[in-house]
């Protein structure tokens, strides 16, 4: 069994210094005067990326063991019409303001077990709605579905009324090697609604995985609703590079703003990896930012203050 600790691993190794008057600057007034310059602090305690990577790379496995055989086959199916994937492109194209990445596309999926469900749990997985269902060994169950996104370049999902038991956890991830959770009880907002991880490519999924040993009598009470599914395009993946990860994030911002990742030997270097790129949702699209952490005058405490554009 893997469960990972925490929704959401700190991977920042060092802090970016505190905004305020640069060192050997005259402030312009007196007020600007109380703001301090801190120096860099580098953040103790944490998961390295290399750490995270190998936990995501043993959660994965360990999903891609428990997913019922067949749950690839029949997927949830969505696409953008023409006149989405239109408005799609043109918001993309549009200058100025958050830089729009993707749209969402309704599913409402209703995922429901009920007494026959719990009955004929088996080894065998049977269908229940578009995924598959099946016992497993500890006295739990695993349920898994996929969903795919036609034409997308990454993928996540919507999901609302989510209400789990202490002994269960949801999870989401692809083929390729991502994976994200535990999502738990009524998920990372705890009010049963909330949007997942993010994955690359077309296709991801979500994957209940209760441990037992009371499977049967807990199945009957879980339900939930697959609501969305948010549909990233081609243009964001395509920004990144041969390389997913967010520091490849090179072209995609306006001409005013510099990625310190994408230059080399400047007095960025120590900073780069306290820049974290970030995705959210407002009406029907998706949207990109960064935000950077700022370092405090408390050299006894880490707080991790988030600085973004406000959008």
């Amino acid at each position: 069994m893997v469960r990972r600790l925490s929704e959401c691993s700190v991977l920042v190794i060092v802090a970016l210094i505190a905004a305020g008057t640069v060192a050997g600057a005259t402030p312009p007034n007196s007020a600007a005067s109380s703001i301090k310059s801190v120096s860099a602090e580098t953040f103790v305690g944490g998961m390295t990326a290399e750490q995270d990577a190998a936990g995501m790379a043993v959660l994965h496995g360990w999903l891609m063991q428990e997913m019922p055989a067949g749950v690839l086959n029949n997927p949830i199916r969505v696409s953008l019409s023409a006149q989405e994937q239109s408005e799609l492109q043109k918001r993309q194209q549009e200058k100025g303001g958050p830089a729009v990445v993707g749209r969402t596309k309704l599913i409402s999926e209703v995922v429901r077990f009920n007494a026959l469900d719990a009955a004929l749990l088996s080894d065998t997985p049977r269908p229940v709605g578009h995924g598959l269902l099946r016992a497993t060994p500890d006295g739990g169950f695993v349920w898994a579905a996929a969903v795919v996104s036609e034409g997308a370049a990454a993928l996540r999902v919507h999901l609302s009324g989510l209400n789990l038991p202490d002994d269960a956890d949801l999870y989401f991830f692809n083929e390729q090697g991502q994976a994200f959770g535990p999502y738990s009880g009524k998920g990372p907002n705890r009010d049963g609604e909330f949007w997942s991880d993010t994955v690359i490519g077309s296709q991801g999924v979500i994957l209940l995985r209760h441990y037992g040993p009371n499977g049967a009598a807990d199945l009957k009470g879980i339900s939930f609703v697959i609501a969305d599914a948010g549909h990233i395009g081609q243009a964001f993946i395509a920004s990144l590079g041969r390389s997913i990860s967010p520091e490849s994030f090179c072209s995609f911002n306006v001409p005013c703003i510099e990625n310190a990742s994408c230059h080399n030997g400047t007095p960025a270097d120590p900073v780069k990896s306290a820049v974290a790129l970030e995705q959210w949702v407002s009406g029907a699209f998706i949207y990109t930012c960064t935000g950077s952490l700022l370092n405090d005058t408390v050299t006894t405490s880490q707080i991790p203050y988030l600085l973004t554009a406000n959008h």
